[in-house]
């Protein structure tokens, strides 16, 4: 699925900010991805272990007869980026879930990314951390230039006011030279945080409305591998 079809592509969801729903994007893209059919690796670089411990349940949810398909997941701290790009020899897909902070492994993952997901929710305290992040993707440019970095809205408000995304594609808009607004918004919706307790996405639950912004999400990474 790269550029030179020799790999698989490399998906990094990621924040320099805890608590924007990246472990819960990371989770739900691969188990749409999987879905799909597609060989998909998730690889869980923070040592809170959320992808890792959705994985733990979802595996112990199919050993009890779900028929969800198959995940792949592997835990990775440190210098990741050589990691990373090793197993996307072996994958169609790998996302990578590093920790919500400037650390080593973010800095890796920007390094082997193909394509950056920077969550962030629908408010100027927010929207303001957004400087550090632009600061990372800058120090780490060299090592990967032909990356591709998407802002996308999370947790937003079931009907949210049109001032605020409004507001939001203005701030993000003086980032362009660095990232672009997805064109996918993730509300608030209580399927998010009920479905990783069985190990599922909500791509396997009844929630349409969740499903079906998960799957624009993975239709919008796949317009732009």
């Amino acid at each position: 699925m790269s550029e030179t079809n020799q790999r698989g592509l490399i998906v990094a969801v990621a924040s320099t900010k805890g608590g924007v729903g990246k472990s819960t994007l990371a989770i739900n893209l691969a188990a749409e991805f999987a879905r799909l059919n597609y060989k998909v690796l998730l690889i869980d670089a923070d040592k809170q272990r959320t992808s890792a411990k959705w994985f733990d349940r979802r595996q112990e949810s199919i050993s009890c007869g779900e028929s969800w398909p198959h995940v792949s997941c592997i835990e990775k701290q440190g210098h990741i980026r050589q990691t990373v790009i090793e197993q996307a020899g072996h994958y169609d897909l790998v996302i990578v879930d590093p920790a919500g902070r400037d650390s080593r492994e973010i800095r890796s993952a920007f390094g082997a990314a193909d394509l950056i997901y920077i969550p962030t929710q629908v408010s100027q305290v927010d929207l303001e951390t957004l400087d550090e992040v632009v600061a990372v993707l800058e120090d780490t440019y060299e090592l990967n230039p032909d990356r591709r970095v998407k802002i996308l809205v999370t947790q937003a408000p079931i009907t949210p006011g049109a001032n605020e995304l409004k507001e939001t594609k203005e701030f993000v808009n003086e980032y362009k030279d660095e990232m672009e607004l997805s064109g996918v918004v993730i509300r608030s919706r209580k399927i998010y945080r009920t479905s990783p307790r069985n190990g599922s996405g909500v791509v396997e639950c009844a929630d349409s409305k969740a499903k079906a912004e998960i799957q624009l999400l993975a239709q919008e990474i796949l317009q732009n591998a």
